[in-house]
């Protein structure tokens, strides 16, 4: 539980017939999916405890973690290898399973981008990206720019605030849901109402507390980090139709 490493002493395990050991453990996660994969432990008597014992876990951890890192991306560079036949057709990103960037023409994203766990083939929505056409490929997805299908945007506030983008109609309709914190879901609702936009000045004087043009950048930078293609500056814009509940 405290995703970092750890040693304890005698007492502070919660059974008591473990109060003579030392025990130091260090987690191992996978840089894939940013989970647990298990635990390097150490344990024994007080009289085994040494003051490197912690260092030996940790580094034991660090060369397990570059091992891993290693293979995952040489991974990366086969799913690269997979999408040469795409070059020059347009605007696209290339990622695993796990939404890892493994190429990209066109557009500038990070080493990460965020992609539905049931991603099927089709149109969908990807913060960052936009609304794309996705095709499988060897070991990922190639993620192309799409600008035909229908998208629809629905806004949810509450105490889960919300945006759920449909994209397509019918049967081949997929919807993705991006959750929001307070402060931007009321951005979102405010820009729906205004489809002209509003600028700086404008959201200002419309959001409830003390905001300033700086924290107002800052929040619609952080905005459009989710929303990706659907948020529009100068002014700040929706680019679509959003309904608001």
């Amino acid at each position: 539980e405290e995703g970092r490493p750890v040693q304890i002493f005698g007492p502070e395990h919660a059974r008591e017939d473990q109060h003579a050991w030392v025990c130091t453990s260090a987690p191992v996660t996978d840089r894939r999916a940013r989970t647990p994969l298990g635990v390097v432990t150490l344990s024994g008597a007080f009289r085994t405890a040494h003051p490197h014992t912690l260092m030996l876990v940790t580094m034991a951890v660090r060369e397990a973690v570059a091992t891993l890192a290693g293979e995952h991306d040489r991974d990366l560079r086969r799913v690269a290898r997979a999408s040469e036949a795409y070059a020059g057709s347009g605007r696209f990103v290339v990622v695993d399973r796990h939404g890892w960037v493994a190429r990209t023409e066109g557009f500038g994203v990070g080493e990460r981008v965020w992609v539905p766990g049931s991603l099927r083939a089709g149109s969908v929505w990807v913060p960052e990206i936009g609304q794309v056409r996705a095709e499988q490929i060897a070991g990922g997805w190639v993620l192309h720019e799409e600008r035909s299908a229908a998208t629809t945007v629905e806004v949810v506030r509450g105490p889960s605030p919300r945006v759920l983008v449909t994209t397509g109609t019918g049967l081949d309709a997929t919807t993705v849901e991006i959750a929001l914190s307070e402060r931007h879901a009321e951005i979102v609702a405010l820009l729906a109402e205004h489809p002209e936009g509003l600028d700086t000045a404008a959201l200002m004087a419309r959001l409830t507390g003390a905001t300033t043009p700086v924290t107002i950048r800052a929040e619609m930078s952080r905005l459009r980090k989710r929303l990706g293609g659907l948020l529009e500056s100068r002014p700040y814009r929706l680019t679509v139709a959003v309904i608001s509940r």
